[in-house]
């Protein structure tokens, strides 16, 4: 016992040190099951609650890091989008055009150093044939250029350190949540310590009032075995005193009556007490299934609120592919546009091209007739026509060299219509194949919708369900609160029990007392009568010796016969008076017997036996009387008698003394044991006393006490209830600064996209505008070399330069045209991110 009572006890300082430990209170009262199985449900639940809070926090970093992650996926899918328009630059000397290639952005280094390649060799050829004037602004174009692809490298830099910078305050974030989440379940871990110091604490006080309660049957056991030996002596008294034969009936049958009562009560507290073993055993296996069934609940609710989550994610995710999908239709829907606008320009530049394919036939062969009349006109300028001769031969050769340039351009174009056809088909199929994609969204969404629906239905039978367990629990506990209630009654009875068993242990030693009183009286009694009796056998020996005198006198002495007839009769005198002296005492004891009746008549119940002893005892005495009467009668007539009958009461009163000196041994035994049984009495009562005393004092000890814990319950529900709600207010306010992070960021990034774009389509702008002033001055100086600057073909050179401004122009509206596009797109883009946040944040609400 001493081994399970120190394995059961524990020293909990060891095991907790870091908890501030409260005030050792070593005294608890019977049933502190019920608080600790509370403490013990309250601690499960708070377990519960902290895991689902972890895998809830886990759950949504893991969403934040795939929403970030989709988020820079689509900010580059934008960049790529976005940059697909370009300037191509001059290889061939053609006018200037403006096309769209997927394969191309604005930050590809390989196309830039490409166009930068063919740049430097066509300026190297050109150079050739410009004068010295024009190669400083040839120069200029092409340090510009540099300049250009310089600060596309910069920007890309810039766009990598961007990058860098928000993957480090990525991470910080993420290193500030981690010490969050990591710092915020000290505080419920300490309560939760001092939650398992108290219920150690608990469980000390259990075992110490278990060996206090061990210890109070061993002191009932031996109080009982005194008892028991008690009743057994008295018990053998009252077999051996014959005197008291009918009061030991008396208490035998009041004994029998009390032990059938508490049998009765015995039988009555077994029976009771296996009814409250059976309910208790019925209220912890209703209470075990119950805890079973809030488990198999809590699980159920656990999963079910997991598949709740994951329709959730699942209905986000399909509601970002719809709007994605969305953007995708709207953005090919879009290009598709820009395509067919694009297929109109380049239809119309191909017969732009024929057209002045055409014009040129016509304008070599309108040269080669007025070279037939100016040769034919003029003969004397036959130098120069060889040397016209000469440039028309380098300039068909020039033109041939453009004609086929022109053709291959033809070639590409057609080569990126087919592409672009093909594209379309593509489109189209990935169009419909984004249609159908939708509709399953769409069917995927309304059978989401259901299942939520079902799931709230489930989660409201489930409640209901708890609701049910609850009320059953709550009448198992109002059935053990009776069943308590009766055992305290139960136990009250056995107490009146006992306390009347006490009272009539105080009325049998009283009737105990009383009769050692009439004992002392009955002995007071039998000396006198010995006394009496003693003086009767002596003056009996004395008139026998008289009688032998005067029986042997008489033969000598006839005349002493009339003296001794005289002392004859004064004996007989004394006689009479003697006689007389006995009708007195008679009296006497007459009227004390009627006294001792008046006395005795208040305790007839009580006192019948006693008077029946009484009785008998004066019939003797009657008898005696009447006895002496006789033989004083008969005294004359039995002198001859005296002899044997003096033996005879000699042998009587032998027999007398005898039991005189047992009975008394007797009496002063009895009066031991009666002594002893009474300290033995005063010892028990002191103990009750005691007992009670100290259970009145337990029970204030454990109200208070009960008290002290209940505050520390609330205190701790406080606290609890304070820590959530700060850590509510934390996640909203991480759900917050997240969400303005995100807002920063798109908005740098869109602010950055809108500055690049603005500076690319300035950069455009201004390098049109100085290649086209450049090439004109150049074109001028070609054909002040060549030395044609006829008016005619000054006008033709001007109509020309009013043609390509006009298309210069169209490209400036096309580019204005394409950059409200893009504006469009990245304020669409910018609203669907607003509204994946807003979703979020709904989200992370609901989470909370």
């Amino acid at each position: 016992m001493a081994s399970e009572q120190v394995e059961l006890v524990l020293s909990t300082p060891s095991l907790l040190r870091n908890v501030n430990l409260d005030r050792r209170s070593c005294e608890f009262n019977q049933r502190p099951h019920y608080c600790i199985n509370k403490c013990n449900i309250h601690l499960k639940r708070l377990e519960q609650f902290l895991i689902g809070f972890k895998n809830e926090v886990y759950k949504q970093e893991i969403n934040l890091k795939e929403e970030l992650a989709a988020s820079v996926q689509s900010f580059n899918e934008s960049d790529n989008v976005n940059h697909q328009i370009r300037l191509e630059p001059i290889t061939s000397g053609a006018e200037l055009e403006v096309f769209t290639d997927e394969s191309h952005s604005l930050f590809s280094s390989e196309e830039g150093d490409r166009s930068i390649l063919s740049t430097e060799i066509s300026m190297d050829n050109a150079l050739s044939q410009i004068p010295q004037q024009q190669i400083a602004i040839l120069q200029n174009v092409k340090a510009l250029l540099n300049r250009l692809d310089e600060q596309c490298v910069k920007t890309k830099e810039q766009l990598l350190k961007e990058r860098e910078r928000t993957g480090n305050l990525q991470a910080q974030i993420d290193a500030h949540a981690y010490r969050r989440i990591h710092a915020l379940p000290m505080a419920v871990q300490r309560e939760h310590e001092k939650c398992a110091y108290n219920i150690q604490e608990l469980k000390w006080h259990c075992a110490y009032e278990g060996r206090r309660m061990s210890s109070v049957k061993e002191k009932y056991r031996i109080a009982q075995k005194t008892n028991e030996r008690i009743m057994e002596e008295i018990n053998f008294v009252k077999e051996s005193s014959p005197l008291i034969s009918e009061k030991q009936r008396e208490e035998k049958e009041s004994m029998k009556v009390i032990q059938q009562k508490q049998n009765t009560a015995d039988i009555e507290l077994k029976e009771a007490r296996n009814n409250l073993d059976m309910i208790e055993r019925r209220f912890e296996q209703t209470k075990r299934q119950a805890d079973q069934e809030e488990k198999y609940l809590a699980q159920r609710l656990l999963a079910l609120a997991n598949e709740l989550k994951e329709q959730q994610e699942k209905f986000l995710e399909s509601q970002e592919i719809y709007s994605h999908m969305t953007e995708m239709v709207s953005g090919i829907q879009n290009q598709l546009k820009t395509n067919e606008q694009y297929e109109k320009e380049l239809n119309e530049k191909l017969a732009k091209t024929k057209d002045k394919q055409r014009s040129l036939e016509r304008e070599v062969e309108s040269l080669k007739i007025r070279i037939q009349t100016e040769v034919a006109e003029h003969k004397s300028l036959v130098d120069k026509n060889s040397d016209l001769d000469k440039i028309k031969a380098e300039k068909e050769l020039e033109l041939s060299k453009m004609r086929k340039g022109f053709e291959l351009i033809i070639g590409e174009k057609t080569k990126e219509l087919q592409r672009i056809l093909k594209s379309n088909k593509s489109s189209q199929k990935e169009i419909l194949n984004l249609r159908r994609r939708i509709e399953t969204s769409e069917k995927q969404k309304i059978a989401d919708i259901r299942a939520v629906r079902r799931a709230i239905e489930e989660r409201e039978k489930v409640s209901a369900e708890l609701e049910m367990i609850r009320g059953e629990t709550d009448e198992n506990r109002e059935i053990h609160d009776t069943l308590l209630l009766t055992l305290d009654q139960e136990r009250k009875k056995a107490i009146d029990a006992e306390d009347s068993l006490t009272i009539q242990v105080e009325a049998l030693k009283r009737t105990n007392r009383e009769e050692n009183h009439a004992r002392v009286i009955l002995h007071a009694r039998i000396k006198t009568e010995s006394a009496e009796f003693t003086k009767r056998r002596d003056e009996a020996n004395e008139r026998k010796a008289k009688l032998l005198k005067a029986n042997e006198e008489v033969h000598l002495v006839l005349k002493t016969i009339n003296e001794q007839v005289a002392k004859l009769q004064e004996k007989f005198d004394e006689r009479v008076e003697a006689l007389k002296a006995l009708d007195k005492l008679l009296y006497q004891l007459s009227d004390k017997h009627s006294q001792m009746e008046e006395t005795w008549l208040q305790k007839v119940a009580v006192m019948e036996p006693k008077e029946l002893d009484t009785k008998e005892l004066l019939v003797e005495l009657g008898s005696k009387e009447k006895a002496m009467e006789i033989t004083s009668e008969s005294l004359n007539q039995k002198l001859t008698d005296m002899a044997s009958s003096a033996v005879i009461m000699n042998r009587l009163l032998l027999a007398n003394q005898k039991a005189m000196q047992e009975l008394n041994e007797e009496i002063e035994e009895l009066q031991i044991q009666i002594e002893n049984g009474q300290g033995i009495e005063l010892k028990l009562r002191e103990s009750l006393a005691n007992v009670k005393e100290r259970s009145s004092n337990q029970k204030e000890q454990h109200n208070i006490q009960k008290e002290s814990r209940t505050k520390a319950l609330d205190k701790l529900k406080d606290e609890i209830e304070g820590a959530l709600l700060d850590n509510r207010t934390l996640a909203e306010r991480y759900v917050e600064y997240q969400n303005c992070h995100m807002d920063q960021k798109n908005a740098f990034i869109s602010s950055y996209e809108k500055a690049l774009i603005a500076h690319d389509s300035l950069k455009d702008k201004e390098n049109l505008c100085d290649l086209h002033t450049r090439l004109h001055e150049a074109l001028e100086c070609y054909y002040q070399l060549r030395g044609i600057q006829t008016k005619a073909s000054l006008s033709r050179f001007e109509k020309m330069t009013h043609h390509s401004n006009r298309k210069l122009e169209n490209i400036q509206t096309n580019l204005e045209v394409a950059t409200r596009n893009i504006t469009l797109f990245l304020k669409a883009n910018n609203l669907t991110h607003q509204h994946i946040r807003d979703m979020s944040k709904a989200m992370g609400k609901l989470s909370v």
